[in-house]
């Protein structure tokens, strides 16, 4: 069980991770180091990802700052 939830916070970090990295703007993303370190550090606070600038669905993109 312990481990269960331990493999599920990890799952998250990488989820967030990818998130922070895919970033619009390029300022908003980590860096390579940072990312190396976010990941290896188990202690690590993981800033929270910000909304995508657009969402694709079903073929359609939703430009959120238009």
């Amino acid at each position: 069980m312990q481990q269960d939830l331990a493999k599920e916070e990890e799952i998250k970090k990488f989820i967030r991770v990818s998130l922070l990295c895919c970033q619009s703007s390029p300022l908003h993303r980590p860096s390579t180091l940072a990312v190396f370190e976010i990941l290896v550090n188990l202690s690590y606070v993981l800033d929270s990802p910000a909304m995508p600038t657009y969402l694709v669905s079903n073929n359609k993109i939703y430009n959120q700052h238009a």
